[in-house]
Order: C-alpha cells, then structure tokens, then sequence
C-alpha cells in the first residue's frame, strides 16, 4: 500500500493595495513587529515576505515607504482591506497545502454532463432561454 505524503503548507503574500491592513470588521491588527530598514531599500517588500515566512503567527505585513515594514504576529488575524493610507502597503498571507489528496477518499465521482447558468430575466421577456444538456 502507498503511503501518502505528508502535508506541508505554502503561502504566498498578496497585496491587498494602499493603505494600512484591516480585517473584514474593520479592524486594525494588535499584534505587530516593527522592522526599520531604508527609505531607499528596493527590496522591502521581499524583505518583510521573507521575515514573515520564517514565523508561523505571522498572517501578513504593511510596508512603508520610509522603509518600515510591520509584521503581523496574529495567527486568528485575517487582513481583509485597507484603510487607504497613502505610502503604505497591506499583505496578506495566503495558506495553502501541498498534498489535498487526503481530502478526496474513495473512487472518483462522475462529472456531471449538465451545466447550471443562472441569469437575470427581463418580465417583458415572456420566453425563456432553452437548457441544453451535454452528451
């Protein structure tokens, strides 16, 4: 029998645009580490990804152009939007799993051969569109 490979995440950070990091309810991090570098470092926001990567609580980082970056050291924290501060940058630090194949057990299921399509239909319209099934 084949033994599974072990899981090992991956994350990658994504800018979520200008302005400070808040989380869906609007709220700003609490938990954050302050990193000064240089106004004129090209590389800052290769520099915090890498700082960020290397800590597991680490769920994003805001960069400045005065050449600060600030992590944030909130595993429950999930940056949703920004405040659209100028000269600051939110990122999100975005999980996922290598090895998902433990999340399909069994045979495979069979694909559907019909396809759903919702649209808005106009009450003047008297005549709907026609389904069509694929074979």
């Amino acid at each position: 029998a084949r033994r599974p490979a072990a899981v090992r995440n991956f994350s990658e950070f994504q800018s979520l645009g200008e302005g400070y990091c808040l989380d869906r309810a609007g709220a700003p991090p609490t938990a954050t580490k302050k990193f000064v570098g240089s106004w004129i470092d090209a590389h800052l926001v290769e520099e915090c990804a890498a700082l960020c990567a290397e800590r597991e609580a680490c769920s994003g980082y805001v960069t400045e152009a005065i050449g600060e970056c600030m992590l944030i050291l909130q595993p429950d924290y999930h940056p949703a939007r920004t405040d659209y501060t100028d000269e600051v940058e939110c990122f999100w630090r975005r999980r996922f799993a290598f090895n998902s194949s433990a999340a399909y057990a069994g045979p495979p299921q069979p694909i559907p051969k019909i396809l759903w399509s919702y649209w808005e239909r106009d009450p003047a319209d008297a005549a709907a569109p026609p389904v069509a099934e694929l074979s």
